[in-house]
């Protein structure tokens, strides 16, 4: 049997550099390696989902850099004096010539530090195990929310909604029905213990 290599790095470069993948799609196939380490291995997987959490997202700040320079991941046309105007040869500039477009990328990297910052905050005093991932989850997601409706390269499907809108918005609402749940036992267990000692 012979494969021809020429054919596949020639698909695979298609795939990795004509864009269409977004960061969403790589979480999930990062969480699910995850999730297979950590049966393997048997780790206490809200703890690492913990730790990983605010290098993830300073990843993705660092990230935001990258599609800064490449123009990827654009904004909307923008008549605001913060309006990014690029290069010839990138995406954005095919899309939109050189029009002033809104700053998605540099707002959501500013964003993705400050998200960092209060996930290290949380991490110093953590309530429960995986109160920082959680958070990542939720922030992060209302972040990206909310910047699609100023985001151009997006897929609108739903009520003028964006396909990562509705994702982000799912993500959101799930971090945050767990963060709460979590806060629930956490008090129920301290409710617990302190009728255990009052005994």
């Amino acid at each position: 049997m012979t494969v021809d290599v020429t054919f596949w790095a020639a698909f695979l470069a298609g795939i990795l550099w004509a864009g269409g993948l977004s960061i969403q799609g790589g979480v999930v196939a990062g969480l699910v390696i995850c999730l297979w380490f950590i049966r393997r291995h048997k780790l206490p997987a809200w703890e690492f989902a913990d730790v990983l959490a605010p290098g993830l997202i300073l990843g993705q700040g660092i990230g935001r850099i990258g599609c800064l320079l490449n123009g990827d991941a654009y904004g909307i046309p923008t008549s605001l004096p913060v309006g990014v105007i690029y290069r010839e040869g990138t995406p954005a500039y095919a899309a939109y010539g050189a029009q002033p477009l809104f700053p998605a990328e540099i707002i959501e990297g500013a964003a993705d530090i400050a998200i960092l910052f209060i996930l290290l905050r949380i991490f110093r005093r953590k309530p429960f195990d995986g109160a920082v991932a959680l958070t990542y989850f939720m922030l992060y997601s209302l972040v990206r929310f909310t910047l699609g409706f100023w985001r151009a390269n997006s897929l609108t499907i739903l009520g003028g909604l964006k396909a990562a809108q509705l994702t982000t918005l799912g993500t959101a609402l799930l971090a945050l029905g767990l963060l709460i749940y979590k806060w629930k036992e956490k008090s129920k267990r301290q409710i617990g213990m302190a009728g255990v000692k009052s005994i």
